[in-house]
């Protein structure tokens, strides 16, 4: 993790402005914005670098530069900054009871409104997960913008937050800010100054990865481990299959997708048997005009089946095999007329493959 200075020493990359930078746009698009309740996205605490002492709000005048060149930002003054990633930069306050952190999302084309509801949404709830006492006080909701405000308990604190989305061109930028409740309304004034200094240039990154952050998902059953995009929306399904469970990841545009599905046969599975009630699965979940084009069995025990549905303009690759008494079935699949854009993310998902 590189350690960043401000304003001394940002990373390894720091730019002092001379009034104007090329390919860089203040406003990604016009925002009008009304106000809807629903969950958002905390920062991570940092644990402070040096010992706490007067809390800062004010603003660098050296703006910081992201590795990846997609923006420019001037981050509070004096705060410990450091680099995860090109794609991410966490602050923290010297005295502990503010954060900041900065990520981008390269989603490979710029997302409808809706589109980026939903990127905003599954962000949302993966990092919310198991939060206490969590609360959404607030959202706002223009076009290409989503700001949400929340309030949580950290021990016998309150937290509160504020998540910000916004797109521009094939990014999504995602700032989100954080204190302790005693000191938000001071923390509040900078953050405002905070996202009114970037600069940004979604053009950088055009040619990175898609969908870059990802968490580890274990299968029902801790059957086996893969990495999924955290922009991705979940879906749980109970009822389509008997004795099954389906859960599901979709892309924001719902082009593309990752699906598991666990099967409790409740006696020792055979092989006769899981081959049959694969191929009866995959037939009942995406239609009669399901065909396999390609069967072939891999050197750790499974299966792979590349199949498509002509109908419905929709291909798949699926990995089965057994443990026991249940049976589990690894899908990624997409419409045809997106699979070169989502191909890439796919293949990262599934060369994930793991075991608990």
């Amino acid at each position: 993790m590189n350690k960043i200075t401000i304003p001394v020493t940002i990373g390894l990359v720091l730019l002092i402005f001379a009034g104007c930078s090329t390919g860089f746009s203040v406003n990604p698009d016009p925002v009008e914005e009304t106000s809807v309740l629903a969950e958002t996205l905390p920062v991570t605490t940092l644990t402070p670098a040096i010992t706490p002492t007067v809390n800062s709000f004010t603003l660098s005048p050296q703006p910081y530069q992201s590795p990846s060149g997609a923006y420019e930002i001037n981050l509070p003054q004096n705060w410990n900054c450091s680099e995860s990633s090109p794609y991410r930069v966490d602050c923290q306050s010297p005295d502990g009871l503010s954060a900041m952190n900065i990520r981008l999302i390269h989603t490979g084309m710029r997302l409808s409104q809706p589109e980026l509801l939903n990127l905003a949404d599954a962000e949302i709830n993966f990092t919310h997960a198991g939060k206490r006492a969590f609360n959404e006080d607030d959202r706002l909701i223009g076009d290409g913008v989503l700001t949400a405000q929340s309030s949580w308990m950290d021990g016998e604190s309150t937290w509160i937050g504020e998540d910000h989305f916004v797109r521009s061109e094939s990014v999504v930028y995602l700032f989100s800010f954080t204190s302790i409740q005693d000191v938000w309304s001071d923390y509040e004034k900078l953050v405002d100054k905070i996202k009114e200094s970037t600069r940004f240039d979604p053009t950088a990154i055009s040619g990175d990865p898609l969908y870059a952050s990802s968490f580890q998902y274990t299968a029902p059953d801790s059957l086996f481990t893969i990495d999924v995009p955290t922009s991705w929306t979940k879906f749980l399904d109970t009822a389509s299959i008997q004795k099954s469970q389906v859960e599901q990841f979709f892309s924001p545009d719902r082009r593309a997708s990752i699906q598991t599905l666990v099967y409790r046969h409740g006696a020792l599975i055979k092989q006769e048997f899981k081959a049959t009630k694969t191929l009866e699965i995959l037939r009942a979940l995406y239609g009669s005009g399901f065909r396999v084009s390609h069967d072939k069995a891999l050197p750790d025990g499974r299966e792979r089946l590349a199949w498509y549905v002509e109908s419905k303009e929709l291909s798949g690759v699926s990995f089965f095999d057994s443990w026991g008494g249940s049976l589990y079935i690894f899908t990624v699949l997409w419409d045809d007329e997106y699979q070169p854009l989502y191909q890439p993310v796919l293949d990262r998902v599934v060369e994930s493959f793991g075991f608990p």
